[in-house]
C-alpha cells in the first residue's frame, strides 16, 4: 500500500506471509465448510451451479439488488442474474470455445508437420474430451431447466436457455472448427 508521509510517497512492506496464511485458511477451512446445497436454484442459470465461487457470485449480485433497487424477492433476483448470464454467454463462451478449439487446431497441425503421432493423439484426444465436457454439461443444465427452471424463470427464458444449451449438445457449434 502506498501512503504519503511529510509530502513523500512511502511503500507499506507487504506481508506476502500472512497473505498466503489467510488464502490457505480460506481454501483449506472456509471454502470446504462452506454448505450450498441451499443454492441448487443457480443450476436453473446458464453456466452456474452450487459451486462456492457461483455462490458467492449470488450474493454479490442480490446484495447489489437488494441495496440498490430494493429488489428483495429471490425469484427475481434469479432472473435477472439470467438476464445477465446469458448475455454474457452469448457474447463471450461461443467465442471461448472457438478460441479455445482453434489453439488446440493449430497446435495439432504443428505437431502433424512435426511427424509426432504420440502428441498429436493426444491433442485430439483433448479436443474430443472437451467437447463431450461442453455437451455433458448443457445436457445436465437443459434437464434441470426444464424439470422446474419455469416456476422460476418463467417460459421465455427457459425457452431461451433451452434453444442455447441445445447448441452445445449437437456439433453445430463446432462445424466452424473441426480438423
Amino acid at each position: 500500500m502506498v501512503e504519503k508521509v511529510n509530502g513523500k510517497y512511502e511503500l507499506d512492506a507487504i506481508n506476502y506471509g500472512e497473505i498466503e496464511k489467510k488464502m490457505f485458511y480460506f481454501n483449506t477451512t472456509l471454502r470446504t465448510s462452506w454448505n450450498t446445497e441451499d443454492y441448487n436454484f443457480l443450476h436453473y442459470i446458464p453456466g452456474y451451479d452450487s459451486s462456492i465461487e457461483c455462490v458467492m457470485e449470488y450474493n454479490i449480485i442480490k446484495n447489489y439488488y437488494e441495496y440498490l433497487h430494493n429488489i428483495k424477492d429471490k425469484n427475481r433476483i434469479i432472473q435477472k442474474m439470467f438476464d445477465m448470464a446469458f448475455f454474457n454467454e452469448k457474447l463471450a463462451h461461443n467465442t471461448f470455445i472457438n478460441c479455445n478449439y482453434n489453439t488446440m487446431i493449430r497446435t495439432i497441425k504443428k505437431f502433424e508437420k512435426r511427424k509426432d503421432d504420440n502428441i498429436v493423439q493426444k491433442l485430439k484426444l483433448w479436443k474430443e474430451i472437451s467437447k463431450l465436457n461442453i455437451e455433458l454439461s448443457a445436457k445436465t443444465q437443459k434437464e434441470i431447466i426444464i424439470k422446474s427452471g419455469k416456476e422460476i424463470l418463467g417460459q421465455d427464458r427457459v425457452n431461451r436457455s433451452i434453444k442455447y444449451l441445445e447448441k452445445y449438445i449437437t456439433d453445430r457449434t463446432f462445424i466452424k472448427i473441426e480438423l
